[in-house]
């Protein structure tokens, strides 16, 4: 073969290698844009209005993960902040970036878009704008507290108006028996008045709250209704609620919720045994009088009786009364056997007391406002009277021989024990509810629902001693070792009165 013919050859398998080059698998092949990538983030958190440094910038890439020139970027924003311009296409290494990214005056997230239109692809980044300097400091007058509350009092806001956290306040009290101060809220320790100083540090911001700690506890779920005292180291109070249909425990020293069991519906009354070991809770609403273990704080069992009102137990605890819609139930306990059903439709027993031999029951009913006096070895009615109105708790004091009966259209009955004759009407008692005697016996406390007050009577003399406001809808009363009253209230707590 010749020279020129050699060098043809290598020509062509030279050509025939370049080729085969340009169509190897290791070159890049572009396709569409299948995500953006941010480049650099930008702090996690800046001040409200502040202008993002770094401005963030995006990568977009094919599903290989090669960058992409020329691709138009969206940006958009938070509503409130602002990202110019709007639009941005990539350069050669794919990169798109907004010349800034402006913060708008709220606090709260902060998102920045990027997205591409077709196809549809975008990613986002987050920044919590959080409030500037404090600018101003909004007070109250003054604050009111009960036995058990924490509170913050104050704002601080920025120039915008946006709330700096209760711990970039400074607080402090003026009477740390009444009230202190923790984590930058105000707690409650006692019954009484005390100033709370709020200043916000490293400015000339300050101001005074006038505190006021009240003798109550709370905030109960449920509308509070039905009260007792169980006597222990420490006390334990119950409280039924209503709507939420359960039992609270709550501790008798620090007024704190310990435990809460489970009721039928529309809990109006608790009653615990001599002993302090069970609780019976009826339901107005319900189908069974809930049994509770105190000592467990949990439910023991069930006592089958619609729409039972109130729960009275006789002094040796064999038998339990009940007032209900429609009439007076008697069962046996612990067996919870009915043993006499009294009907009277259209009725609901709503107040009971019993002598302390238990001879004798005395029962209300609200809708008639009629009393009646029970032989118990027998349940006959002995004696009846109509009082008018909407009579409701009932209370015994065998020493003097009176049946007192509170009623709702704003008076207290006394009767003679012995036959229910009248004796006297105690009168401007307005909405009479609940009603309890001291342990001396020369007090009856009454709660005044519908004008949220607790009357304190004179009992011999029927003259009013003491009108409390408590506020809400008191309801049902027991009383602490000390003598304080325990008044349940529909408004969530639980007042002591004395």
């Amino acid at each position: 073969m010749s020279s020129s013919s050699n060098y043809t050859v290598r020509a062509v398998l030279s050509v025939m290698a370049a080729v085969a080059g340009c169509s190897s698998s290791s070159e890049p092949r572009l396709t569409a844009p299948a995500s953006i990538v941010v480049q650099n983030v930008p702090p996690t958190t800046a001040t409200v209005g502040a202008n993002i440094t770094p401005v963030p910038r995006f990568v977009v890439k094919d599903s290989g993960g090669h960058a992409l020139g020329n691709v138009s970027v969206f940006f958009y924003t938070t509503p409130g902040a602002t990202v110019t311009p709007t639009t941005v296409a990539t350069d050669a290494n794919g990169v798109a970036q907004p010349s800034a990214w402006l913060l708008g005056t709220h606090a709260g997230n902060m998102v920045l878009t990027a997205s591409i239109a077709a196809p549809s692809v975008s990613t986002s980044i987050t920044v919590v704008a959080q409030p500037g300097p404090a600018a101003t400091l909004q007070l109250p007058p003054s604050a009111s507290l009960g036995l058990t509350d924490t509170v913050s009092i104050g704002l601080a806001l920025d120039a915008y108006g946006n709330a700096l956290p209760a711990t970039a306040l400074n607080l402090s009290s003026s009477n740390t028996a009444v009230a202190t101060i923790g984590s930058g809220k105000v707690i409650a320790q006692s019954a009484g008045s005390a100033v709370v100083t709020v200043s916000v540090p490293g400015t000339a911001l300050s101001g005074s709250v006038s505190v006021t700690v009240f003798e109550r506890f709370g905030h109960l779920s449920g509308r509070p209704f039905g009260i007792a005292y169980v006597s222990g180291s420490p006390g334990k109070i119950l409280v039924s609620s209503l709507d939420v249909n359960a039992l609270s425990f709550v501790n008798g020293s620090t007024f704190g919720i310990t435990s809460l069991v489970n009721t039928s519906a529309t809990p109006s009354d608790v009653f615990v045994n001599s002993a302090g070991t069970a609780a019976y809770v009826s339901a107005v609403d319900g189908a069974a009088v809930t049994v509770v273990n105190v000592t467990s704080a949990a439910g023991s069992g069930a006592i089958a009786e619609p729409g039972s009102a109130r729960v009275l137990l006789s002094p040796d605890g064999s038998k339990l009364y009940v007032g209900k819609n429609g009439g007076l139930d008697v069962f046996a306990i612990p067996a919870g056997t009915l043993t006499k059903s009294i009907s009277l439709p259209g009725s609901q027993m709503n107040g009971l007391a019993i002598s302390s031999d238990g001879s004798v029951l005395y029962a209300s009913e609200r809708f008639s406002g009629k009393v009646w006096r029970y032989n118990t070895a027998t349940m006959t009615a002995t004696d009846s009277i109509s009082t008018g109105g909407s009579a409701q708790d009932v209370v015994l004091h065998e020493a003097s021989g009176n049946v007192y009966v509170a009623n709702e259209s704003g008076w207290v009955d006394v009767f003679s024990a012995a036959n229910l004759a009248t004796v006297t009407r105690i009168n401007n008692i307005g909405g009479a509810f609940a009603m309890r005697l001291t342990a001396d016996g020369s007090k009856l406390y009454v709660s005044g629902t519908q004008a949220g007050v607790v009357y304190i009577i004179d009992r011999a003399s029927g003259t009013v001693d003491k009108t409390v406001l408590v506020g809400g809808a008191p309801r049902r009363i027991a009383f602490l070792p000390d003598g304080r009253a325990l008044v349940a209230n529909e408004a969530g707590y639980v007042s002591l009165v004395h």
